[in-house]
């Protein structure tokens, strides 16, 4: 929490993604931004919900009616950082299990709006064990892959 000044982008560490996924959530002039996909819902990830462009509800407790994934990168600009904060630190001294993401139903509930960028036509993936990245490895044998995210 202590590093979270200045404009920040925070990722899981096991996504990989292409290139220009951290370009358009740089590119953002809003607030909050979030990298969804709304081209699939994936088990054992963090699930949306959305609405009219913003994002409704994130998490894995998001089980029916999911919109979308989550994909694992955010965006939060220096004029909303002490906020961000403040809703962390809450989190963890009540939650310590939760992910940074429930941050964001707080700001929902606060009537704060969260944008996001659908990145459903960009590649993306989260390596959590040996077969996704076998699975990753597999996938990069395509030029089109390896070039997106190199």
């Amino acid at each position: 929490r202590k590093f979270l000044k200045e404009e920040t982008i925070i990722t899981f560490s096991d996504l990989v993604m292409d290139k220009n996924i951290p370009k358009k959530i740089i590119k953002s002039k809003k607030n909050f931004t979030l990298a969804i996909d709304t081209s699939k819902i994936l088990n054992g990830t963090m699930k949306i919900k959305v609405k009219n462009k913003e994002l409704l509800a994130i998490g894995k407790s998001v089980k029916n009616n999911a919109d979308g994934n989550f994909i694992g990168a955010a965006k939060i600009k220096k004029s909303k950082i002490k906020q961000f904060r403040t809703y962390l630190s809450k989190i963890v001294l009540s939650k310590k299990k939760d992910y940074y993401t429930e941050v964001f139903n707080y700001l929902i509930a606060k009537k704060n709006t969260i944008n996001f960028i659908d990145v459903k036509n960009s590649f993306w993936a989260e390596v959590d064990d040996h077969h996704d990245l076998k699975k990753l490895n597999k996938k990069m044998q395509s030029a089109n892959i390896y070039k997106s995210i190199t």
